[in-house]
């Protein structure tokens, strides 16, 4: 199956990134891609990431969902994108950092609200920051395309083995995951990301930002990595992007390539769930 993911956009403002991914679709759907996979907050960042969606679960979408919905029918192919989740019709009800992937007829197929949000340390105030945001209580998030069963984690999700694995043992085939992950830690988008396709044996799309936005104080940026990648539950590469500039990734995931890495590489069948729980179940959390 032929999937596209988005680096980027480069446009730091709302329409712009709606006209990146809009091409960034025809352009996906002309290369013979089922869907594209975009960024964390696609169209905002998080210096605007509080902004007036409207959950796609409800009856009046937002107008980044109506324009995504839209994009998807135009070029024909399936779209994932995230964006920030206001539930609820007052102004101070929740709001949750979210992903929607919208087929070719503009349907919302899925919708994930990420479980582990991230709170820079104290020395660290200019990174990514999650604490305006909700947590989700839902893990595992799957929809079905082609061949392949598909989940969603967003960004720092898939830095916590337990939440790729709670995927793999649910039977996710394809790991969809948006991030805004930003520099010094490339590490995670070049090291991490292919260790957790290995050992829950499957195939992890991890789709970045670039460019910069202002950062938790005065005068100072948040840097994004690029870096975005697809990787095989063997351990091939796919695809990987630079670190700057937005870009447009299209490669193909072969379940029978899957299927062969799966019968060689068996951590799942070895595991020793017993064990994990007695050593994990009374441990105190590091502070």
């Amino acid at each position: 199956m032929r999937v596209a993911l988005l680096q980027g956009p480069a446009a730091d403002d709302v329409d712009g990134a709606l006209t990146e991914v809009a091409d960034g679709a025809h352009a996906a759907a002309a290369a013979g891609a089922r869907i594209l996979v975009c960024a964390e907050l696609t169209c905002t960042g998080y210096h605007d990431g509080t902004g007036p969606e409207l959950g796609p679960d409800r009856a009046t979408p937002g107008p980044i969902a109506r324009a995504m919905s839209a994009a998807a029918r135009d070029a024909g192919i399936t779209i994932a994108y995230g964006y920030a989740e206001r539930s609820g019709a007052s102004t101070d009800g929740p709001t949750y950092n979210a992903v929607a992937v919208v087929d070719a007829d503009g349907a919302v197929r899925a919708h994930y609200r990420k479980t582990h949000l991230y709170r820079p340390p104290v020395d660290d105030p200019d990174a990514p920051d999650d604490t305006r945001f909700t947590p989700g209580d839902r893990l595992v998030t799957q929809f079905s395309l082609g061949e392949l069963t598909c989940g969603i984690l967003i960004c720092y999700d898939v830095e916590f083995p337990e939440a790729v694995r709670a995927h793999a043992l649910a039977g996710t085939d394809w790991l969809l995951v948006p991030t805004a992950l930003a520099a010094p830690d490339d590490h995670v988008a070049t090291t991490l990301v292919p260790a957790r396709a290995i050992e829950s044996q499957l195939f992890i799309t991890y789709v970045n930002r670039v460019g910069r936005e202002p950062g938790g104080r005065p005068h100072t940026w948040v840097t994004y990595c690029g870096r975005s990648c697809a990787v095989a539950p063997d351990g091939t590469e796919l695809a990987r992007a630079g670190a700057a500039g937005a870009d447009l990734l299209v490669t193909d995931l072969d379940p029978a390539l899957l299927a062969r890495s799966r019968r060689r590489n068996r951590y799942l069948r070895d595991r020793r769930p017993e064990l994990y729980r007695a050593l994990g179940a009374d441990l105190e959390s590091p502070r």
